[in-house]
């Protein structure tokens, strides 16, 4: 989002013109906010996520800015899910399966 030059306290990644980044956690089946943050437009959204045992039997849709093994660890560790594109990089390797196949 552009600001006007008055407010340029808001460091920005365009020479001239203050940025913001308006950072949202929205719970869908309750339509309600649970996390909010306003930043200047430098600060990677990725470094607002906050771990705790409120993302217990919550599922996540991940970008890959936000993708890192002891993010998805940490989201795990406290009983929640997750769902991400993998990088290109990747090269998973599959411990377990949720679901039984026939045969």
């Amino acid at each position: 989002m552009r600001l006007c030059r008055f407010l340029s306290e808001f460091k920005a990644t365009h020479e001239n013109e203050s940025g913001l980044t308006l950072y949202l956690v929205h719970n869908v089946t309750e339509q309600s906010v649970i996390s909010d943050e306003i930043t200047d437009e430098t600060t990677h959204e990725s470094t607002l996520f906050e771990m705790g045992s409120w993302l217990s039997g919550r599922l996540f849709l991940l970008d890959r800015g936000f993708f890192k093994f002891r993010r998805f660890a940490l989201i795990d560790e406290n009983d929640g899910f997750f769902v991400s594109r993998l990088k290109a990089s990747s090269n998973p390797v599959v411990t377990e399966e949720l679901q039984e196949w026939p045969g």
